[in-house]
């Protein structure tokens, strides 16, 4: 009787430890951009959260949501506020936005390799928690939270500050040779010079061609053909013998 007992104490002790872990683990977790070899992992829209793991399994029946906030508003948010769902569309005027909730079971405790894509989507005038394109000029911050309806019942820390690539603009690029390196203003003169003396040589081979063609058509034209030099002779020497054969009167 005692061992059955001590056997039942024992497993409540472990499932209390096991939930204060599971809770430890998700108040804990730190939301980062993958280190994993993934193609854009940071856009001029768009950026990859791993998936947390082993923080939300036990949960398969509630939905996690994902909050996307302005890096100076995020950490002003209290729970309550963060509980209050926001539309993508209402962005701009909250400073934060809740993504289409996922259900636990898809944040699954394993050595898998998971992530998401925030601002990947691209239909937000028909879903109202859209996953819709970030704001390059901006700087953000995210967490996971889990809610049963309007209550916040755990989340993760907030993010570092993420920020996106930005184009540069044409106008600030300095084109100076000055600032260019030494080894650079070398290659680009060599490079000149190679072009110079190629062109070069191209029209004066252009030239001497030219003035050879035009000599050989100024030599065919004055050339006289030997043929009629030779009817030009006979034509001489009958006519000679033509004006001795005339009788004289």
């Amino acid at each position: 009787m005692v061992d059955l007992r001590c056997t039942l104490w024992l497993f409540i002790a472990m499932l209390s430890i096991s939930s204060t872990d599971t809770a430890f683990n998700s108040s804990n977790y730190i939301p980062q951009i993958t280190l994993k070899p993934v193609l854009g992992k940071v856009t001029a829209t768009t950026f990859v959260l791993d998936i947390p793991q082993c923080v939300f399994s036990d949960y398969a029946g509630s939905d996690i949501w994902l909050v996307i906030a302005k890096q100076d508003v995020a950490l002003t948010l209290s729970d309550s506020a963060l509980a209050n769902k926001r539309t993508y569309n209402s962005f701009f005027g909250n400073g934060y936005y809740h993504i289409q909730p996922y259900s636990g079971i898809t944040y699954p405790c394993s050595n898998d390799f998971n992530y998401t894509r925030v601002g990947n989507g691209d239909s937000c005038n028909e879903i109202e928690f859209c996953n819709g394109p970030l704001n390059s000029s901006l700087a953000y911050r995210v967490k996971f939270i889990r809610l049963n309806g309007t209550t916040l019942l755990n989340s993760t820390q907030w993010s570092a500050v993420i920020s996106l690539m930005t184009a540069r603009n044409r106008a600030t690029i300095d084109t100076w040779p000055g600032r260019r390196s030494g080894g650079m203003i070398v290659i680009t003169t060599i490079l000149s010079i190679c072009i110079a003396v190629f062109l070069a040589g191209l029209i004066a081979t252009f030239i001497v061609g030219s003035k050879g063609h035009l000599t050989h058509k100024t030599v065919e034209k004055i050339e006289v053909p030997l043929s009629e030099e030779i009817k030009f002779n006979d034509y001489q020497g009958h006519s000679a013998d033509y004006e001795t054969n005339i009788p004289k009167i």
